[in-house]
């Protein structure tokens, strides 16, 4: 009787060790020539679960149609394969090993039959051989055809915008690009030049003179004064003396009305002055100029082959040139985003832009499947709508005393507005204190560095699993950087940490999202340590 329960208890302990935690259906094991057989494996939720590149029989008679991707639910993964063969016969499939948390484990083998549709000639009519028929068309056939002309539109327009925006050297006139006062000695000098007054020209001697002094005035003092009669310009000249904005003597503005006025008798009342009264004003005229001109002048050796730049000016151009940057960058890099979306769309389908690059509306997201899945280290626990991407960060070469690893783990929606983040450091044995506001205050401060601006933040005291936090409840904006305007968003987090390491989880979606909140809170509540 010992024995009898000693073999049934040895036979039970071999059962149990022996059951395989794989789980291996198919939809069916005989079918004819063409069909599929939904080959499927099931592994209950573990950490790390890898399956096989299939094996198929030795005879290479049964095919691989399709590897399915993993199906991840609370419970299970589930991976399916879809097989065909185009031979009649009876074939096993090898058993295929998976890889549950670094152990491999064994499948069962599987036998299918596969059957030839049977016809029968006498009944079933003859009919002639069809023409050839040309395949569809489809994207491969012309893809390179397709991206060559993307190409070459896109150089278009960039060589359109900078044709259009590139910054163009405008030409200044030789006169523009002289200090006013040197221009102004300059041109006495060549007035002295031409003896106006030895050929009798002295109508002509009093114009030149008259719009030296005029171009001086209007250059310098930025007055109207060769469009201005003489009384016109002295008016305005005293108005803005009066007003304080210019700083001439009395007797200076006096001496240039009675040089004008004088002047204008010569011009035009044929009156014709003697020769000391003509050099008297050709003296005036540099003793008023000397007069109005301001304290500094630079004088440049070479001011005719270089162009003055005001400081003024110098701001304007490069604001101008800051918009025409702002407007280049965004141009291509709408265009880029574009290509690509386009080109992810074209080669690797809606389906998998919308789980990559593209992302979900919240009221789809909260109606899914959620994952419930550990990351990082010190690990944290959450469930979540999708599994979030993991991103290992370098540690800071001031830090890595401190610090032993980063780890990041997010999952962006782009359309539903909506980024779920999970942080963890892992700390070293130097580390013998940890300050827990700090480590708020440093989330918050990493985010204003991105550009953010908080409008408002409250803290709560929070406790999971015997650990001590700070639950976030903020509202921030952001600037779009493609439409340049303010966009207002909420976040929930949880910060946690000790001597070995900092757990931080964030959840932003944008303000008034009724979805995005109930997402947010389900992630936060649901966070286990």
């Amino acid at each position: 009787m010992k024995k009898r329960i000693f073999y049934i208890a040895f036979f039970i302990g071999a059962f149990v060790m022996a059951q395989s935690p794989i789980k291996m259906e198919v939809d069916t094991t005989n079918i004819r020539i063409g069909e599929q057989i939904e080959y499927k494996l099931t592994v209950d939720n573990t950490e790390t679960v890898v399956f096989p590149k299939l094996e198929m029989d030795s005879l290479k008679k049964v095919e691989v149609v399709e590897d399915l991707p993993v199906d991840t639910t609370k419970t299970k993964f589930i991976k399916k394969y879809l097989l065909t063969s185009f031979d009649s016969g009876s074939y096993v499939i090898p058993q295929q090993e998976v890889l549950i948390n670094a152990k491999n484990f064994k499948t069962d083998s599987l036998l299918i039959a596969v059957s030839t549709v049977k016809v029968d000639t006498l009944k079933q009519k003859l009919f002639p051989i069809k023409a050839v028929k040309n395949q569809p068309i489809i994207f491969d056939d012309y893809a390179l055809y397709v991206w060559i002309g993307l190409a070459i539109l896109l150089l278009i327009i960039a060589i359109v915008l900078y044709v259009v925006l590139r910054k163009k050297k405008e030409e200044i006139p030789l006169e523009e690009r002289i200090p006013p006062y040197q221009l102004a000695m300059q041109r006495l000098g060549e007035l002295d030049a031409k003896e106006l007054l030895k050929q009798d020209k002295i109508k002509l001697y009093y114009i030149e003179l008259t719009d030296i002094i005029r171009s001086f005035i209007e250059r310098e003092l930025k007055i109207p004064a060769l469009e201005s009669t003489t009384d016109e310009l002295i008016e305005m000249i005293l108005d803005f003396k009066s007003m304080d904005k210019l700083d001439l003597p009395k007797e200076t503005i006096k001496n240039l009305q009675k040089l004008l006025q004088e002047a204008d008798l010569v011009k035009f009342a044929k009156f014709k002055p003697m020769a000391i009264e003509v050099e008297g004003h050709r003296s005036q005229t540099e003793h008023i100029i000397n007069n109005l001109r301001p304290e500094e002048v630079e004088v440049t050796e070479n001011v005719t082959n270089e162009t003055i730049n005001t400081p003024q000016n110098k701001q304007a151009t490069k604001k101008k040139w800051s918009k025409k940057k702002i407007i280049i960058i965004s141009v291509v890099g709408f265009l880029f985003v574009v290509l690509t979306v386009v080109g992810v769309l074209m080669f690797k389908g809606y389906k998998y832009a919308q789980e990559n690059i593209i992302g979900y509306q919240t009221k789809e997201l909260l109606k899914n499947d959620w994952s419930l899945s550990t990351y990082g280290s010190p690990t944290v626990t959450l469930e979540s709508p999708e599994i979030l991407k993991s991103n290992l960060l370098e540690v800071p070469a001031r830090a890595k005393e401190m610090i032993n690893q980063i780890a990041q783990f997010d999952y962006t929606s782009i359309i539903g507005g909506l980024q779920i983040s999970v942080t963890t450091m892992d700390f070293t044995e130097k580390v013998t204190e940890y300050n827990l506001e700090s480590g708020v205050q440093g989330a918050l401060s990493a985010m204003q560095s991105q550009g953010v601006e908080f409008i408002s933040s409250d803290q709560e005291s929070m406790q999971i699993d015997g650990e001590e936090g700070v639950k976030l409840i903020s509202q921030y904006s952001m600037v779009n950087p493609v439409t340049n305007k303010p966009e207002f968003y909420q976040l929930r987090g949880a910060v946690f940490g000790d001597i070995n390491g900092s757990r931080t989880i964030v959840v932003t979606y944008k303000d008034g999202d009724a979805s995005g909140e109930e997402i947010a809170n389900r992630v936060i509540n649901s966070v286990k340590l």
